[in-house]
């Protein structure tokens, strides 16, 4: 019996080949080769220490089409995903998503554009667009559409298993891809990272144990997602994207993603540190998405105003003591201090 994910993977595997008979590689790298070419900014490519993975070869159509991207380089109109991730507080980036294998239908009455607008209204970051079809209920045209008619930066998400998916993306309109670890061989992490590169997309690299993170960073991800629902069981345990948090280093952006359903999550989340969570469910079930990010977007703050406050009263306590140690601790001082000096005596 196949797993969910191993349905996914040959489901899309299917849908890749229908795609390319539908519009051929070349035919895709040379539209690609007529946008405006973007440029990632500087703040966003020195967002990392993590160690960068040679690029690879990209395909020869590629090669063709990279003069045309890499002319006249005029930066986004709206900031990029990495961008908005990187900016001070919480980032929330709001799933468009109708349905799910373990959930089922999520939203009957559907309509993508209205929900994009919905989170833009509400100051979202960001805007995670479902394109897989057959279990997601979503679609391509969704992303396209959504692309268009909204500033916010926009993330395919979708079971990438192919080159021809993240050029997809870039002719689509999405300013960032998701590339899930379990599903890729580290060469093809690495060379997937390094084409979206070259084409001007972000990429959320998602990993969901200590292994696939060290994997993802080693390929050159400069964004780190941990999912905390477990791909091929689908169980839930948010303290996953806590636990993980220490791997990744503090100027990659850290984003938590699956199983946030309540303010409290998001406090939890903030004060382990966490740079963005990915939001679906909730939101989509939710009557009043603004009022829902409000709340949550308060609770952030709320977390992150009372570390900065324990931290400041932690280091005037130190110092205190430094200043004016109790008088204990000045006998301990002079003990220890007389016992150093018998001792280099």
């Amino acid at each position: 019996m196949h797993s969910i994910l191993e349905q996914i993977v040959a489901d899309t595997r299917h849908r890749v080949a229908a795609a390319k008979q539908e519009l051929p590689p070349d035919v895709l790298w040379e539209k690609i080769g007529t946008l405006t070419p973007r440029t990632r900014p500087a703040s966003a490519s020195a967002a990392t220490s993590a160690p960068r993975a040679a690029p690879t070869a990209p395909p020869a159509a590629l090669q063709a089409a990279a003069p045309a991207l890499q002319a006249a380089p005029a930066p986004l109109a709206s900031p990029s995903f990495a961008e908005a991730l990187a900016a001070p507080g919480l980032s929330f980036i709001c799933e468009v998503k109708q349905a799910s294998p373990s959930k089922g239908l999520i939203a009957e009455d559907f309509d993508h554009l209205q929900v994009a607008r919905d989170y833009e209204a509400a100051g979202a970051d960001a805007v995670s667009v479902l394109t897989e079809p057959t279990f997601f209920k979503g679609s391509p045209r969704f992303l396209e559409d959504i692309a268009a008619a909204c500033v916010l930066p926009t993330l395919r998400k979708d079971f990438v298993i192919d080159e021809y998916q993240i050029a997809e993306a870039r002719l689509l309109g999405a300013q960032a891809v998701l590339l899930i670890a379990a599903l890729l061989a580290d060469d093809e992490l690495a060379a997937f990272v390094a084409c979206a590169d070259r084409l001007g997309l972000d990429v959320l690299a998602e990993a969901h144990t200590a292994d696939e993170v060290r994997r993802v960073l080693a390929a050159g991800a400069r964004i780190v997602g941990v999912n905390n629902r477990d791909l091929n069981s689908f169980e839930v345990d948010l303290l996953t994207s806590v636990r993980l948090r220490e791997l990744v280093p503090s100027g990659v952006p850290y984003v938590a993603e699956s199983g946030i359903r309540s303010e409290e999550d998001v406090a939890q989340l903030t004060a382990a540190g966490i740079d963005a969570v990915l939001v679906g469910e909730t939101f989509m079930r939710s009557e009043d998405k603004a009022a829902l990010l409000a709340r949550m977007r308060e609770a952030a703050k709320e977390t992150t105003a009372t570390s900065v406050i324990a931290r400041s009263v932690s280091d005037e306590a130190i110092q205190s003591v430094i200043s004016e140690p109790p008088t204990g601790l000045l006998r301990f001082a002079r003990n220890d201090g007389v016992s150093l000096r018998g001792c280099h005596e």
